[in-house]
């Protein structure tokens, strides 16, 4: 495997790389050189509608792929990273400008990690539903079923790791996923997604579009995309929720952060230290969940500054591939840019105390790279929580320290933040450290993030909850509840779940409100109610608040109950409509959106949309009706079928009729059996 690729690299789907070359490029940079290393095709809206095609062609086949099956595909892919480690983190090293040291022992590591925990986790039942009875003659279970086809939005501070937080997950569950990579940190996803068909992911499953922002916002505003999993800046986090918010999609965020790191008075100095080194200079501080406001016991902060400064000389910026260097460049130019005018502000406009680093580069820094993106790691200290460089998210190498005297201040002042994300808390006394707890999220003294760690946490509700058991949730949650009518039939309602099939239930229904009869469905409820199935429509009708439709219900149950008509005046017919039928779920879509925007909520409010839903109800009906006519002949069929008996032999005939009338015969099976005697009875 090449470092770096021999050619341009393009939109992957169906399985392989798909050139196309008329579209418009972008470089990819190294950071320590500030050189080009490789040139990238922007995908179009054609081809990123080629990439969701291919997911939605793959999606069947992978959905149904037993879980355990898909555990051992996953595992494949874990085991083949972990084989190629080496490779792959001179990949991102080039990519990310982060040192070799830390890439081929953290990267892809954590993501093998991933991969091997959700097979796992599929494989010993984690997308078992659960169940319980609610009567004798009825239960209620619940299904975890995929989502279908998922859109991927990775950031480039953790390209290959943050892409394999994503996809497992997604494709543990039976889903496809489109991913795109920050455009400054590309090189990653095409090697990813081979790794995937060599381990035997079907085609299809996972594909990969490139560029910047207007190609995520196009991936997700597409229709076809069910899920949403975004990692980035808040503000690209607001679009993007509020992006899938107008199309009802799940979405998955993990954003920036200015998180807290308290150090208590009791703590072991030189462990606190080491954190809040790891807490701002780790990946050069481009980390969402870095502890850069760190907050000291006011007579602490001597002992701990002096401590500070002298491990300071033991952060080694150079060559990236050398194992000694463990501080690297800032990923771009423009992020170069922007953390610099921060550590200016800081200087000449908060007047913090500049206590080490500052403008200019790291020492050690070889005369090949000084064009690089390289800044020194830099500590302000007598800061105060009103101060730009305290407040706002600078994500690199920028360390505050705040004094304190007592918990409950700490406490108080470490969650006055509107990106808060995560917090460390350093000390040995358990009581202290359960006040500690109030704090939105915090890792004590462990800055681990393994499969299994959520990370979550938001005083202001900012960032959403980005990892753990399901990561909120690629499998969707169904409840079914299921339950007998007489003694040998069973039918299902869907209470929750799949969008599609909630907005055919309420297309039906709406085709059917405005007649001279109701078409309802067998539904569930009391077997000793004889228009039980009006109860669960009327049920419908409440929770979408659309009054007309329960006017027509009530006052046909009322007919029903005063036995003006018979229940089963009105026929009933229980059918699975098609779920490839696209005009049908796009009547059923439009209908449904006249339902989320509360234009049913009242008898005026759905008058004004009934001519509109009539011309609807006429399209439904052609599409229904060939249905209906299928049944009803197959039923026909299956009455007939059961009225004649094949056989070759004499037929046994009783006699039947009164006196003075004359005689009729019918079938005696009772006489009809391999172990029967052929008896032939003959009228009188």
């Amino acid at each position: 495997m090449a470092i770096l690729p021999e050619s341009d690299i393009h939109t992957f789907h169906s399985g392989h790389s798909q050139p196309s070359f008329g579209s418009p490029t972008f470089q990819s940079v190294d950071p320590s050189t500030a050189q080009s290393t490789c040139t990238i095709h922007t995908s179009s809206h054609a081809s990123i509608d080629a990439a969701i095609a291919s997911a939605q062609k793959a999606f069947p086949e992978w959905s149904n792929t037993p879980p355990p099956d898909r555990a051992r595909i996953l595992l494949r892919a874990a085991s083949l990273l972990r084989e190629r480690n080496d490779i792959l983190a001179r990949i991102e090293t080039t990519d990310t400008g982060k040192p070799y040291s830390e890439t081929s022992t953290v990267d892809i590591v954590t993501g093998a990690d991933v991969l091997e925990y959700y097979a796992h986790l599929i494989a010993s039942g984690g997308l078992n539903g659960e169940s319980f009875r609610l009567r004798p003659t009825a239960w209620v279970y619940t299904t975890k079923d995929p989502l279908g086809v998922c859109a991927g939005i990775g950031a480039w501070n953790y390209p290959i790791q943050i892409a394999l937080w994503k996809s497992g997950p997604c494709l543990a569950a039976g889903n496809c996923m489109v991913y795109k990579p920050s455009e400054v940190t590309p090189l990653h996803a095409q090697h990813l997604a081979e790794i995937y068909k060599e381990a035997g992911l079907p085609d299809g499953v996972f594909n990969v579009v490139y560029g910047a922002g207007d190609v995520g916002a196009y991936l997700t505003k597409h229709p076809a995309i069910a899920k949403v999993s975004f990692t980035g800046q808040v503000s690209t986090g607001r679009k993007v929720a509020g992006s899938a918010a107008g199309e009802m999609k799940y979405v998955t965020m993990e954003l920036g952060g200015k998180s807290a790191c308290v150090i208590l008075d009791d703590c072991d100095v030189e462990k606190a230290v080491d954190g809040a080194m790891m807490a701002n200079f780790f990946s050069t501080g481009q980390v969402c969940t870095n502890g850069t406001r760190v907050f000291v016991p006011r007579r602490m902060k001597e002992q701990f500054q002096m401590l500070l400064l002298e491990k300071i000389e033991y952060i080694r910026a150079g060559d990236l591939l050398d194992p000694n260097t463990n501080f690297g460049p800032l990923i771009s130019e423009t992020h170069y840019k922007k953390v610099v005018s921060y550590i200016k502000h800081g200087i000449k406009v908060d007047k913090a105390t500049l206590l080490c680093g500052g403008l200019g580069q790291p020492k050690g820094v070889p005369s090949r790279l000084q064009s690089g993106y390289w800044v020194r790691p830099t500590v302000f200290t007598d800061c105060t929580d009103s101060m730009r460089i305290v407040r706002e998210e600078i994500f690199g190498p920028v360390m505050s320290i705040l004094t304190y005297d007592t918990i409950e201040e700490v406490i108080s002042r470490a969650n006055n933040s509107e990106v808060g994300l995560a917090a460390g808390v350093f000390g040995r006394d358990i009581d202290s450290l359960r006040k500690g707890d109030k704090i939105s999220f915090i890792y004590k003294e462990s800055p681990d993030s393994t499969a299994q760690v959520i990370v979550s946490g938001f005083p202001k509700r900012v960032a959403t909850t980005f990892s753990t058991r399901w990561a909120k949730e690629f499998p969707d949650v169904k409840k079914m509840r299921v339950g007998a009518i007489g003694p040998c039939k069973t039918s299902i309602i869907v209470t929750g779940g799949d969008k599609q099939i909630w907005c055919k239930i309420l297309s039906w229904m709406l085709s059917c409100c405005d007649r001279s009869g109701l078409k309802p469905f067998e539904a569930i409820s009391p077997s000793d109610r004889p228009y039980s199935k009006y109860y669960v429509i009327r049920g419908y009708a409440q929770v979408i608040g659309c009054n007309f439709l329960m006017a027509q219900i009530q006052n046909r149950m009322d007919k029903i109950e005063s036995r003006q008509i018979h229940s089963e005046d009105v026929r009933s017919l229980y059918l699975m409509l098609p779920e490839d039928n696209e005009e049908l779920q796009k009547l059923a879509r439009h209908v449904a959106m006249h339902i989320f925007n509360g234009t049913l909520k009242s008898k005026t409010s759905y008058l004004t949309v009934r001519e509109e839903i009539k011309a609807f109800d006429k399209h439904v009906n052609d599409i229904l009706n060939p249905l209906i006519k299928e049944r009803k002949a197959q039923q026909k069929v299956e009455r007939e079928s059961r009225k004649v008996v094949h056989t070759k032999f004499p037929l046994p005939l009783v006699r039947r009729g009164q006196k003075g009338r004359s005689a009729q015969y019918k079938l005696d099976l009772s006489q009809i059996g391999p172990n029967k005697e052929r008896q032939h009875h003959r009228p009188r």
